[in-house]
């Protein structure tokens, strides 16, 4: 796991859960008092932890065979590169929970307005009696592999385009695009690149998402 924010510690929460402590290294290159802490935390839980800038590789004797990444981890950053040159798999943590969950999955992207409509999404599941918890990149629930094993009928998910740019084989049941206004253009280097990173969320190759819903009204 690459990156202990708020996402990779969820991701560290449901690998523990799916392989144990000893298929999991975790590792963030800040060195604060708060990974720190969060470091004696995960080895007393079993978990190889490192700090700083090298970056490990293995998990106790087996080979690594993926990285998860925490979304402000750019795949043009040094981590990310080094493990797909060893041939490792690298996935976001939202694939991650996709790939956990068994339950549908409404989910919000765009520039602006994600946060709004993904909260009316959830009232009105749940206002219809549905049980439906929001997720994902948001401030308002659990990153999506923290909620993937819960029995629920809906799971709405709001999606940034830098949790998409880790996606490999994420396609919802339900898909919603807001609008794509310019922002994020140092990560993504021009609007082309950001655009096509949301039509991620759309479009799998020849594959579509089975009911898309978007804003054409808005310029």
């Amino acid at each position: 796991m690459a990156g202990l924010g708020r996402a990779g510690r969820a991701a560290v929460g449901a690998l523990l859960r799916l392989a144990g402590p000893g298929a999991v290294v975790a590792w963030d290159r800040a060195v604060t008092k708060e990974t720190r802490r969060l470091q004696r935390e995960l080895e007393a839980r079993g978990v190889r932890t490192h700090l700083g800038r090298d970056v490990p590789t293995a998990a106790g004797s087996r080979p690594a065979r993926t990285l998860i990444r925490s979304p402000g981890i750019s795949f043009r950053s040094r981590p990310v590169r080094e493990a797909r040159e060893a041939g490792l798999e690298v996935i976001d943590e939202l694939e991650l929970g996709w790939r956990l969950s068994g339950m549908p999955i409404l989910a919000v992207t765009g520039t602006n307005g994600k946060s709004t409509v993904a909260r009316l999404a959830t009232a009105l599941l749940t206002a219809s009696g549905r049980r439906a918890r929001l997720a994902g990149n948001t401030d308002f629930g659990e990153p999506l592999s923290t909620v993937a094993a819960e029995p629920l009928d809906w799971i709405v998910c709001e999606v940034s385009s830098y949790q998409l740019e880790g996606c490999p084989s994420l396609l919802p049941e339900v898909a919603v695009f807001t609008n794509l206004t310019a922002e994020h253009l140092a990560r993504h280097r021009s609007m082309r690149r950001y655009g096509e990173t949301k039509r991620r969320l759309f479009v799998r190759g020849d594959t579509a998402v089975a009911r898309a819903i978007i804003d054409v009204d808005d310029p």
